[in-house]
């Protein structure tokens, strides 16, 4: 999903995709919301939805999942800010 709204932001505009992936956009709305913004950061969403499908599995509890989703915003957002590094 991420890949192919990417790809297809490169040739249309964020409406033209919302109406080529209205079954997303209804599904997802937030990841859909995000993903056409353009200013998120890949690696983070990739890392929140892998701790969801982890979630899901049962693999990890949602406060383990919500941890790790936090400590790397506070690694990479957070932190970096504090110590002015405009990264």
């Amino acid at each position: 999903m991420i890949t192919e709204i990417e790809t297809a932001l490169e040739t249309k505009t964020p409406a033209q995709v919302v109406s080529s992936y209205p079954a997303w956009q209804t599904e997802f709305p937030k990841i859909f919301e995000i993903l056409l913004s353009r200013t998120y950061k890949r690696d983070f969403l990739e890392m929140m939805l892998q701790q969801l499908e982890k979630v899901e599995r049962g693999t990890v509890s949602q406060h383990n999942a919500s941890v790790a989703v936090g400590t790397m915003l506070v690694e990479k957002v957070v932190k970096p800010q504090l110590n002015g590094d405009k990264k």
